[in-house]
This record gives C-alpha cells, sequence and structure tokens, in this order.
C-alpha cells in the first residue's frame, strides 16, 4: 500500500511539472489581443530556447484592478510575473509585492534601447527616481478612428468650408474636432459626429478627459507639490471639462455608458463619423470580422490638442498598456527573470511586432514597419511622443474613484462642469491630507 501511495505521489509531481527540474512559469494579464500574443509567442519562442513551460491567467478588466491587489494583499504566490497597471506601482511597491529590478535590468538587457518614456511610466517608482520595478509590456496610447469616406467626400468637403471657413481634415486642436463633430451630427440620418469616453465603467472618462485638461492648461496638482485647489478646479480645468461635456451633443442618445467596446460598435455600425479608441483595441475598427461594412473606410489620427498664442499646439496622450513586474511571492523567480530577458530582446520584440504588437524598442518603434504595419500605427507612435500619466501613488484607486464618479456625471447632465472639477479637488485635497502628501 505505501509503495502504491509513493508512486502515485510521483506520478502527480510529474505531472504538475515539479519531477525532473520542469518549471511552469504563471502569468495573470488582463482580458486582450496583446496578452494573448505574448502568451502564444511564449510558448512557440520562450519555452523552446528555456524548457520553461508558461501559463497565462486571462482576466476580465472589470474585474482586472480588484485581482491584482487581492492576490498581492494576501501575498499570494500564484503568479509569478503580473502584467500589471502603472497606476498600481505605488501599493505593490509600498508592500513589498514587487521586485526592484534597477540594477538587474541594467546588467542583463539593453536598457538603453527601449523607449525611455514607456519605460519610466511602467516601470519607475517613485517617479524621477530612477528605481526600476517593472519594464515596458503592453505599450498603448489611445487614438481617433475617422470614417475616410466622409472626410473625403467632395460634397461634404465643400459643406464643411462653407460652414466653418476652413477645410475639412485631420484635426489639430481639440475645437476643429468639435466642428467636425457638429457637422457630421444628423439624428435624421442616424449618424452622429463622435463616440467617446465618457463613462462611469473602469477608468472611461478619466482616461478621455485627462488629455484634453492638460491641453487646457490644468493639472491634478501643482508640478512640485500635491497642491489641487486651483490647480485642478482652475478656471483651465472648468474650462476643459465644459468642453468635454459639451462633446455630448454630437455623440449617439445613451452614450453615457460609452467606453471601448461601445465605441468599437458605433464605428461598425456607421453610426459615428470618429470614435475613440485605445490602440490595443484599434484593430477591431478595420478588421471585416468585426466591422464588416466600414473596415476599409476607417483611419486614425492622434489626440489633438490646444492652439497656443505662438501657434503651437499643446497636446497630450493619455498613457495606457502595462508593464511586466515580477512577484516577491512568486515561486519561480529564476524563470521570470529570464522570460524578461527573452521579452526585452530585439529578436523577441520583431516577433511580437510581426504578430501585430507595439514594440518596447526605441528602434523598432520607429521603425517603417512598425509605422506602416497598421493603419493606426503612425497615429500610436505620435502619441507616444506626448505621452503622460497620472498618480502611481497608492491612493491611486481612491482618487480615480473619485474622479470617474464625478466627471462622468456631469456628462451624464446631473451636475455642472464647476461642480464636479470642485468637487474632485475637494475629495482629492482630504485624501491626499489623509495620506500624509498634504498637511
Amino acid at each position: 500500500m505505501k509503495k502504491a501511495i509513493l508512486l502515485g505521489a510521483f506520478f502527480l509531481l510529474v505531472l504538475s511539472g515539479v519531477a525532473f527540474g520542469e518549471q511552469v512559469l504563471s502569468v495573470l494579464s488582463g482580458e486582450y489581443t496583446p496578452g494573448h500574443w505574448i502568451y502564444e509567442l511564449a510558448q512557440q519562442d520562450f519555452t523552446a530556447q528555456t524548457g520553461i513551460q508558461v501559463k497565462f491567467d486571462f482576466v476580465a478588466w472589470s474585474q482586472y484592478t480588484d485581482k491584482i491587489l487581492v492576490t498581492l494583499s494576501a501575498h499570494d504566490a500564484s503568479y509569478d510575473i503580473i502584467i500589471g497597471d502603472s497606476q498600481l506601482l505605488g501599493a505593490a511597491v509600498g508592500g513589498g509585492h514587487y521586485v526592484e529590478l534597477t540594477d538587474w535590468l541594467k546588467e542583463n538587457i539593453a536598457f538603453d534601447k527601449l523607449a525611455p518614456m514607456p519605460q519610466k511610466l511602467y516601470g519607475e517608482y517613485p517617479a524621477d527616481s530612477s528605481r526600476f520595478y517593472g519594464v515596458s509590456g503592453v505599450l498603448d496610447v489611445p487614438a481617433i478612428g475617422y470614417r475616410k469616406d466622409l472626410f473625403g467626400d467632395p460634397a461634404e468637403k465643400e459643406a464643411f468650408r462653407v460652414k466653418y471657413g476652413y477645410e475639412l481634415g485631420i484635426p489639430e486642436t481639440w475645437e476643429q474636432l468639435r466642428d467636425i463633430a457638429e457637422f457630421f451630427t444628423r439624428p435624421e440620418k442616424n449618424l452622429y459626429g463622435l463616440a467617446y469616453w465618457p463613462a462611469k465603467t473602469f477608468d472611461a472618462v478619466t482616461m478621455g478627459f485627462q488629455p484634453v485638461m492638460w491641453s487646457f492648461g490644468a493639472d491634478y496638482h501643482a508640478p512640485d507639490s500635491y497642491e489641487v485647489e486651483g490647480y485642478l478646479n482652475n478656471d483651465a480645468g472648468v474650462a476643459a471639462l465644459e468642453f468635454y461635456v459639451g462633446l455630448m451633443k454630437f455623440a449617439p442618445p445613451g452614450s453615457e455608458n460609452y467606453y471601448w467596446n461601445e465605441c468599437t460598435q458605433a464605428i461598425s455600425q456607421g453610426l459615428v463619423a470618429m470614435a475613440f479608441q485605445w490602440g490595443s483595441w484599434c484593430e477591431g475598427f478595420v478588421n471585416p470580422a468585426t466591422n464588416p461594412q466600414y473596415y476599409d473606410k476607417i483611419g486614425f489620427f492622434p489626440f489633438p490638442g490646444k492652439r497656443m498664442e505662438d501657434g503651437s499646439i499643446r497636446r497630450f496622450a493619455t498613457h495606457g498598456g502595462q508593464g511586466l513586474n515580477i512577484v516577491t511571492y512568486g515561486k519561480n523567480r529564476d524563470a521570470a527573470y529570464a522570460f524578461i530577458k527573452w521579452w526585452c530582446s530585439e529578436e523577441t520584440q520583431k516577433k511580437y511586432m510581426a504578430m501585430g504588437g507595439v514594440p518596447i524598442l526605441t528602434d523598432l518603434l520607429n521603425s517603417p514597419e512598425f509605422l506602416d504595419a497598421k493603419p493606426y500605427n503612425r497615429a500610436m507612435a505620435e502619441g507616444f511622443k506626448v505621452v503622460k500619466d497620472f498618480w502611481t501613488i497608492p491612493e491611486y484607486a481612491a482618487l480615480l474613484e473619485v474622479t470617474q464618479k464625478y466627471w462622468s456625471a456631469a456628462c451624464a447632465g446631473m451636475m455642472s462642469p464647476k461642480e464636479a472639477m470642485d468637487a474632485v479637488a475637494k475629495e482629492h485635497t482630504q485624501i491626499l491630507k489623509e495620506a500624509g502628501y498634504l498637511k
């Protein structure tokens, strides 16, 4: 009997990958195409090179943040790597949940070849500390898809020129985008100017509004402190939210709850002339399977900006995507290091780029092979030049909850933009005081 029990235990160890030294690297990812590309590439390439098996758990975005925070707070050893949001760095680093990679990255990969701003935003904590707890993973910025057939129609172009006094084309400023959205809003034809992100869902309205806020000249807090009052809710901030809320007049009825899925549906139904979208989901705009009627009629441009007195355009792109973070409690630290070294290699990034991914290396990111590979890649590349992030401090979740609550309420007409900005400033100040950032 004892021999049978021991023999059974031995076979269980073999099946679980423990016997003979086989390792299984476990990775947690949000549910999206780039994550599946990384998994597929790892199975084909990483495992072949190292003999290390790879297991990915894909989590719905509605559960993604909670899943990570619960996993880390429980010191759960289920995952060796988390493909995590930059805004979670503060909580993860403060709690000792992520391994510091600063010295290891500089000794084991071509660190200076990483696109610098994405690497800074995905991995550095605290800001400007030159200490890194992650490496660039899924690079992402939003772009705006538009109907090339509408923008290029001679009759539409002439009508627009007559009404607005300039040529219909890719908007450089938010005001021009507003004009175009107004021009194409034709409810009697079931056509609207813009599908964008006013929703309370996840981080929708915050991600959509903050590039407008930044380009108008407001920010979450003072440049050198966490002082909020008079920076977030100054005249520029209120004007920015008034503008953003005003775009609802040109959005489809019921679009108060729009985020990325709804924007894909709106563009594929021919409901809108323009639509916001994350780069990671832009493929849905041009894929015949998801947009059979208009897939070949969609172009893309980067987020516009605000024209300054000297004629320049102040433009920002909101930071998306995720970095790769090694979990302190993971069981396979050496395998995790090997995975990151493999991921950061030029060979791997070329293969990922060929699948449709955004490479993390500067030379590849600026290469014709990337820029011309997808119709939205040039818009994304422009966005990466002006990308900006929000909070990475541990209080991120509480701060985001406040902006989502009030900015979505303003978009839904439940409060004025000024009331919303004042409410956010007040509650952010209280959160930051309680956390010790403000006296």
